[in-house]
């Protein structure tokens, strides 16, 4: 008998089977190395056999399928990275979402401070005649001072724990109005100066005005006329929509409180013309201000509004109907000028400089 045979008496050749070799090894799991070399064929035979399934026996497939099965099997190749490249985008958005909520809220709670620093300071004084409704809609102070101090603190609380913010450093400018209004002339200079150095004012030509018309008024009403006068002279050159008759104007007062009238009507005059060009900024204040000083200096280049009917309006308002026979306009500015109706001429500025145009 033929080892590895089993023949039954009288059994055909052919029905003679092979006895299976007996293995005397446990069979062991397959392991990944040989799971991946059976899978590999079967992956590089998937994007025949989807081209195989999505294009018709016979025809050949365009361009565009071929482009899309390729991304489609690369996809398939590179799932893994793909899936934490998309999981590092997830967490990174996520953080910035946090983020921004973060400063949002920030954004929030330092406007709301400056906003009370800002309804403090224009509150009202009480009086005692306050309407009811205006009692319960307003906020009312007993005296300036009370005022002040209620807004610096609110202020000061801005700054302090939004100094990073726009909001805080808006606050730190409303601080350096208050010191001026209250003439502490070296703490108005120093707010003004750190306002002025932070980027925010770099960015925003309305605060870097500001700033620099702060600073002209802190270190005029201090006395440092020299230094007030160079930042007014930078005032006016500044490239920023109505700063330089604003800078002319400041210029032309310390010209007149020394003494220097022709000088101040000069620059009184440009002032005025740049105030009329069209386009200028419409500031009643800065106009007012203008007309009002170079009336005084000069009263014949002051611009009169045309009377309705002709004539000069008389002492009473009145419009009379032209001159009246015999009197020429020399004689009439002559008569005006004995009776005292001309201007007195300019007095030393007052040491306590008008309010800022910004504020």
């Amino acid at each position: 008998m033929v080892p590895g045979r089993t023949r039954p008496v009288g059994a055909a050749p052919e029905d003679v089977v092979a006895e299976e070799p007996k293995n005397t090894k446990q069979s062991q799991p397959p392991s990944k190395a040989s799971t991946a070399k059976e899978a590999g064929p079967g992956r590089r035979r998937a994007l025949p056999e989807m081209r195989d399934a999505l294009v018709a026996p016979g025809e050949a497939p365009d361009a565009l399928m071929t482009t899309t099965l390729k991304v489609v099997d690369w996809t398939n190749k590179r799932r893994k990275q793909i899936t934490a490249t998309l999981g590092v985008l997830a967490l990174g958005a996520a953080a910035w979402f946090g983020w921004a909520y973060y400063r949002g809220q920030r954004e929030l709670a330092a406007s709301d401070l400056l906003a009370k620093g800002v309804t403090a300071e224009l509150a009202p004084i009480k009086t005692g005649e306050e309407d009811a409704a205006d009692q319960k809609r307003l906020q009312f102070f007993s005296s300036e001072e009370e005022k002040e101090k209620a807004a610096l603190a609110a202020y000061a609380d801005a700054k302090a724990k939004y100094a990073d913010l726009g909001p805080g450093v808006l606050a730190r400018l409303g601080e350096a109005g208050l010191y001026l209004e209250r003439h502490e002339w070296d703490s108005a200079i120093a707010a003004y100066t750190e306002v002025r150095n932070h980027p925010l004012a770099a960015a925003d030509a309305n605060v870097r005005l500001r700033c620099v018309e702060g600073l002209g008024y802190a270190r005029e009403g201090k006395g440092s006329i020299d230094e007030a006068r160079r930042s007014f002279d930078e005032l006016m050159n500044m490239e920023v929509k109505g700063a330089k008759p604003l800078g002319l104007y400041h210029l032309a007062r310390l010209d007149a409180a020394q003494g220097k009238t022709a000088e101040a009507i000069t620059k009184l005059k440009s002032a005025q013309d740049a105030i009329s060009q069209p386009g200028a900024p419409s500031a009643r204040y800065l106009h007012d201000n203008v007309e009002k000083l170079l009336g005084r200096l000069d009263p014949t280049a002051v611009h009169k509004a045309p009377a309705a009917h002709g004539g000069f309006p008389n002492m009473h308002g009145a419009m009379p109907q032209g001159l009246p026979p015999g009197l020429d306009l020399e004689q009439l500015k002559a008569q005006l000028g004995a009776r005292g109706g001309m201007p007195a001429a300019p007095r030393q500025a007052p040491p306590r400089p008008p309010p800022p145009a910004g504020r």
